[in-house]
C-alpha cells in the first residue's frame, strides 16, 4: 500500500504551457508546430511562446492509474523494482473513498493506527 497526500484533488481542465523564447527560432518552430491546435494560442507573453492546451489528466488518481497500468517491461524501464512491477501487472487499485479506507482499517487495525499517527503528526507540526 502506498499513501499519497495531495495538495489539491483536481486540476483545471486547461493547462498553460510556457514555450521557448520567441528569438530561439528552432525551438519556436517545434513549439508552434506541436501546439498549432491549442485551445488558446500560441501567443507571446513576456518574450516566451505560450499555449493553452487541454490537460490529459485532471486528478492524481487518473495519472497514477495510467502510469502504473503498463506491461512489465515498461514498468521496469521506468525504474520500478522487479517485485513491485510484477505485482502491479497482476492488478492494483487506486482509490480515495473514505469507505474503502475504513474497510481496510477494519481488516487491519495496524493500518488504522498508522493513519492516526500520520495525521496526528501533521497537526503537531
Amino acid at each position: 500500500m502506498v499513501l499519497l497526500e495531495m495538495e489539491v484533488s483536481k486540476l483545471p481542465a486547461i493547462q498553460k504551457r510556457i514555450g521557448p523564447l520567441v528569438f530561439d527560432f528552432d525551438d519556436s518552430e517545434r513549439f508552434l508546430e506541436k501546439h498549432k491546435d491549442a485551445i488558446a494560442g500560441p501567443y507571446v507573453e513576456e518574450k516566451f511562446w505560450v499555449a493553452e492546451v487541454k490537460r490529459k489528466f485532471l486528478t492524481a488518481r487518473e495519472k497514477i492509474f495510467d502510469s502504473l497500468n503498463k506491461p512489465l517491461k515498461i514498468l521496469k524501464a521506468k525504474g520500478i523494482p522487479n517485485l513491485i512491477a510484477e505485482s502491479l501487472t497482476k492488478g492494483f487499485e487506486v482509490f480515495s473513498e473514505n469507505e474503502k479506507v475504513l474497510g481496510l482499517i477494519e481488516k487491519d487495525k495496524n493500518f488504522g493506527i498508522f493513519l492516526r499517527k500520520y495525521f496526528e503528526k501533521e497537526r503537531l507540526a
